[in-house]
This record gives C-alpha cells, sequence and structure tokens, in this order.
C-alpha cells in the first residue's frame, strides 16, 4: 500500500492554527484550534475538504480565541478554550458557567466520564463537574502541580483520570 500524506488547505482568514482533532461517535470529524473568533471545522468526505461549520449564537470575546483541547461525546464537542468551557451542539456554542476563580481563567483540559461528570485542567487545578456540583483539586489535594497541561486529563476504561502537570503526572483512581 502506498503512503503519502494530503494536505488540506484552509481557505478562512480568521483561523492561524488547527491544534484539536475529535471524532464523533458517528465517525464525523471535527477540528479547532486559535482563531480570531471561536471556529469549528468538520471534514467533508464527498469533497475531500474541511468546512468550517456555522455557530448560530456567536460567544463575543475581545481578543485571539485559543482551544487548547476537547472531547465529545452523545454528539456534544466539548472545547477548553482560553476563555472557558463550552460545549457545541446543533450548531450552537454555549458556556459552562464554573464558579470563581474558574470562570475568568482558560481551561487546557477537558475530559467527559459523560455528560454529568466532566474533569477540566486549569493553571491553578483541576475541577470535577458533577451535574451542577464542583469538586477542586491543586497541590495541597495531592496533585504533582497545580497547572495543568494543555491537552493533560485521560480518563481510562477503568475510571481513572490521568492527569499531566508542569511538575509531571498525577493519578486519580477510581471514580470520582
Amino acid at each position: 500500500e502506498k503512503k503519502e500524506i494530503t494536505f488540506f488547505e484552509i481557505q478562512y482568514d480568521d483561523i492561524s492554527i488547527v491544534n484539536i482533532f475529535k471524532e464523533s461517535e458517528d465517525g464525523k470529524i471535527y477540528c479547532s484550534g486559535r482563531g480570531e473568533s471561536f471556529y469549528i471545522l468538520q471534514f467533508d468526505p464527498a469533497q475531500n475538504t474541511f468546512i468550517k461549520i456555522e455557530i448560530e449564537n456567536v460567544i463575543d470575546y475581545s481578543g485571539v480565541v485559543i482551544v487548547y483541547d476537547a472531547d465529545i461525546i452523545n454528539n456534544k464537542l466539548y472545547l477548553a478554550a482560553n476563555s472557558g468551557l463550552f460545549y457545541f451542539y446543533q450548531n450552537r456554542l454555549n458556556r459552562i458557567k464554573l464558579p470563581e476563580p474558574y470562570d475568568k481563567m482558560p481551561v487546557k483540559s477537558v475530559s467527559l466520564i459523560d455528560e454529568n461528570r466532566i474533569w477540566i485542567g486549569t493553571d491553578i487545578g483541576l475541577v470535577h463537574i458533577n451535574k451542577n456540583a464542583f469538586a477542586f483539586f491543586n497541590k495541597l489535594s495531592g496533585l504533582s502541580n497545580s497547572t495543568i497541561a494543555p491537552k493533560g486529563l485521560y480518563s481510562d476504561k477503568n475510571g481513572n483520570l490521568w492527569i499531566g502537570t508542569a511538575s509531571g503526572v498525577s493519578f486519580f483512581k477510581g471514580e470520582y
């Protein structure tokens, strides 16, 4: 089998870097990254290109938007960004309200257990969201460092959480 690399030119002026990819349960490939505003691209295999999805409700954010990480469940695409935590569903971008001081800081990583249980990583620690309840973890809680790396969370098949920090790897055993 011949190996080859295909280049897909992104023809949108407001997009500067593509740095995350996720595949939905139904096989759709999405990507996002850094741009002048939020953007989500979806691969169209029939046209062999990426199409920019029209977001019906534009989130006003002054400055460059950087999407650090993403996860997907039930065709909801969750985005960890420099402007917070969002989910994209049915062409609408929705902000997930976080408690202070997390509501005003970048979210660097996201890992979904299910739609009600979400882990996010920030520069000041780890947050577990269970419906509308929040639990917070940092170096004082046992993490190797409170700064969680971009794309630094991984939930394994046993319900454990692997956490990449500025000082190495931490491990949260068992479901929370």
